[in-house]
């Protein structure tokens, strides 16, 4: 899970969960956030880690300040809540 917390300008948390993770590549702060669609070279990084992969399904790719981050799940979903930072999502 990756959380954006609400501040001082938003009123609400937001939630990026993915389940069945196989490989999470990214910086701990992320700013701009924005899901772009995998690349042959975001592809070959995952069989650079893992060795295999059936296909690009299930390769999410992230946007932020033109860094792009990998997740490898077996699905992603995003939920908005007014919860405490610290409420688990599960």
């Amino acid at each position: 899970m990756i959380r954006s917390p609400r501040g001082p300008n938003t009123s609400t948390n937001v939630d990026l969960i993915f389940d069945g993770v196989e490989l999470l590549c990214c910086a701990r702060i992320l700013r701009g956030l924005e899901l772009v669609q995998p690349e042959e070279g975001d592809v070959a990084k995952v069989y650079d880690f893992l060795g295999e992969l059936a296909g690009s399904d299930g390769v999410f790719v992230f946007a932020s300040e033109g860094v792009r981050h990998i997740v490898v799940a077996s699905s992603f979903r995003v939920v908005e809540h007014e919860g405490d930072i610290f409420d688990s999502p599960f």
